[in-house]
């Protein structure tokens, strides 16, 4: 990698440096198999979106404690976006329902008012090579994908 940018908040890859990594992983190795798994958070009461960082940086948190060591994490916009080496989407799935019950249960506190608010999670999986065979295919993939997919094939459970 050329430039390796942290995002200060997260201390994860920054979106242009985890595209980069992306590029890189699924070029070098195209036949392994790779899960992308877009996290992303919603704060239950509007008015306090001013909370957005202190949600994402707890989301952080909570998600460099339970990822492999071979897993790369980035920063992507208000959410978070994992790269899962050898993974596929049921895996995925797993770990995704995994954080959303840690991050659902957690009570925030407003710095400002001392009130108690809660957030959810909500995520999206795409696999390479199945949902894309590059980068823009698997992000686009994400883009356009319902949150929190359910799998048809129950088989797999």
């Amino acid at each position: 990698m050329k430039n390796i940018v942290m995002d200060k908040l997260t201390k994860f890859y920054s979106e242009p440096s985890f595209n980069e990594y992306l590029d890189e992983a699924l070029l070098s190795d195209p036949e392994r198999n790779y899960c992308l798994c877009f996290l992303s958070k919603t704060i239950q009461r509007e008015d306090f979106n001013d909370m957005q960082y202190l949600v994402l940086k707890q989301l952080a948190n909570i998600v460099r404690m339970n990822v492999r060591e071979q897993d790369i994490v980035g920063r992507r916009g208000s959410g978070i976006i994992i790269l899962m080496p050898d993974f596929e989407s049921v895996d995925a799935y797993v770990f995704a329902t995994k954080i959303k019950g840690i991050f659902d249960g957690y009570v925030f506190t407003h710095l400002d008012s001392g009130e108690n608010f809660s957030a959810t999670l909500e995520y999206k999986i795409s696999e390479f090579p199945l949902n894309g065979i590059d980068r823009k295919e698997l992000i686009d993939f994400l883009d356009m994908s319902d949150w929190n997919p359910v799998f048809e094939d129950d088989d797999d459970f």
